[in-house]
């Protein structure tokens, strides 16, 4: 079965990885950070090792650096700038959503992957292209298949849009029980595994315009 996974260019991770392998692979971390109480993942400290996305990088080593009372510089020197107060405010509102989410997830679906540490996929259609768009804003969008599932969920994205815009927990267990909200579902999978990227002529577009290591 073919699905679509949208990747942001400038990301050096999965450039490197598409370039290097065609694949892309979830990391495990040590230690798992299903071992790990929500209040450290809140405070930290930092999980060592690398992460299988951005939302992760935010939420688990940039967010607690915001709540320990510190700032992030982002940049290259001499060109390094703060975050501003409206995009700190953002990735701490962004880090307490989802964990929301991931507390609620060890309860109601304790074998579904973290939104902390998974590949998210959408449906190889045109409402799944949307999907992405909607979602990660403009990304480059891969068509890929999986080549190792450890574990695969399918939820409505539109439970959490719902949450991020009224805090309800009622629409995180229905997220984690993979009910739709409507007639007309959002679905994305959420995959702990590998996927290879199945058209030659992507993997090269990678190569050529994507952020190298």
């Amino acid at each position: 079965m073919t699905f679509l996974h949208g990747i942001n260019l400038n990301d050096v991770y999965p450039c490197h990885n598409i370039s290097v392998s065609g694949q892309l692979f979830t990391v495990p971390q040590e230690p798992d950070l299903r071992s790990l109480s929500i209040e450290q993942l809140k405070y930290g400290p930092v999980l060592g090792g690398m992460y299988s996305s951005p939302r992760a990088v935010e939420c688990l080593i940039k967010a607690p650096i915001l709540r320990n009372g510190q700032h992030i510089r982002m940049g290259v020197p001499p060109n390094t700038y703060y975050l501003s107060a409206e995009d700190e405010a953002k990735l701490l509102k962004m880090s307490e959503v989802e964990l929301v989410f991931e507390d609620i997830r060890r309860t109601v679906a304790p074998q579904a992957p973290s939104r902390l540490n998974c590949l998210w996929l959408a449906e190889n259609n045109e409402h799944g292209r949307k999907h992405i768009n909607e979602m990660l804003g403009n990304v480059y969008i891969l068509s890929v298949e999986i080549a190792h599932e450890v574990n695969k969920c399918r939820v409505d994205t539109q439970w959490f849009d719902g949450y991020w815009k009224e805090p309800n927990l009622d629409y995180v267990e229905k997220y984690w029980k993979s009910e739709q909200a409507n007639a007309e579902p959002k679905w994305e999978y959420l995959l702990e595994g590998t996927i290879n990227i199945i058209d030659p002529r992507q993997i090269e577009y990678v190569k050529l315009y994507g952020a190298k290591s």
